[in-house]
């Protein structure tokens, strides 16, 4: 089978293998990127403390902070790999310079905004309620959909309640997580692999749904297994209640309170598992554009 009638993951393998130097180089310099943008937040979390700012509001100073970050740091580097790995598969893209690829990125960016912040707004307004409001606020904002629901339903334990109220919340921060993830694929990727940042003639270019697929197939197992991990962490410490298990499941997240040795095994399953195929996941994207090259 010919480069060209195969598929865009065995294309990007194929292409990575040839690319080998540049595909570690590549890996690295996006990862020490998304490291520093990211410096602010994982400070504030280990820490709890942002240049002397009020402990309630250290979360929300280096979430801008890290934001600004990587709008200025990982958003042009992130058009140059698109433009690199796009040139393995025979497209000729300029990536040009640095306040170019900013310049540049800043349209879609800014598109992708509207139904991205919803998501991290709903999570800190959970974060701030449970850290700064006390338990009882935050329990009785998590049980307040299955109060409505009980309210109609009738008959239903506490316990009950709050397993419902979690639920919704759950669905409901899914549901904005993948209203996010689409935005995001419609306007960054695009602009990432294309360099189509602006509104162009015609119909737009569109990432094939397979091979989205894939790439979530090739990252689950390592993150499911950190999950697991984590969860037997805290497995000893759970009641059975679904209260008190709320309490301890957040208290850990927001605190980053897990064990050394399960930190370190999942720093272990990233690196391995995680890490040396995030190129690869998108090479496949560019090659999905580039078929016909």
């Amino acid at each position: 089978m010919s480069q060209r009638q195969s598929g865009p993951h065995a294309r990007a393998a194929s292409a990575s293998i040839g690319h080998f130097g540049q595909y570690i180089l590549i890996t690295l310099e996006q990862l020490l990127l998304r490291a520093i943008a990211l410096s602010p937040l994982i400070y504030a979390l280990v820490s709890g403390q942002f240049f002397g700012l009020r402990r309630e509001y250290v979360l929300a100073a280096a979430l801008l902070s890290a934001l600004v970050l990587w709008t200025l740091l990982a958003l042009p580097a992130r058009l140059r790999m698109g433009a690199q790995l796009s040139g393995w598969f025979g497209a000729q893209i300029n990536a040009g310079s640095w306040s170019d690829r900013l310049a540049k990125g800043l349209v879609p960016f800014a598109k992708t905004l509207p139904l991205v912040l919803p998501v991290f707004i709903c999570l800190y307004i959970l974060y701030y309620v449970f850290s700064f409001s006390g338990f009882p606020v935050f329990f009785k904002m998590l049980e307040y959909p299955g109060s409505l629901i009980a309210g109609i339903l009738g008959g239903l334990s506490a316990d009950i309640v709050m397993t419902i109220g979690v639920l919704v919340w759950v669905i409901v921060l899914a549901m904005l997580a993948w209203l996010a993830f689409r935005s995001w694929r419609r306007f960054m990727v695009p602009c990432t692999y294309l360099h189509q940042c602006s509104r162009a003639k015609g119909k737009p270019a569109k990432l094939a749904g397979r091979i989205t697929l894939i790439n979530f197939l090739i990252i689950l197992p390592p993150v499911a297994i950190v999950l697991i991990l984590l969860a037997l962490s805290l497995a000893p410490k759970l009641s059975g209640s679904m209260m008190f298990d709320v309490l301890t499941v957040v208290s850990a997240v927001t605190g980053f309170d897990f064990p050394a040795h399960t930190l370190t095994q999942c720093a272990w399953v990233l690196g391995l598992a995680y890490l040396p195929f995030v190129l690869l996941r998108k090479a496949a994207i560019a090659a999905n554009f580039h078929s016909g090259k």
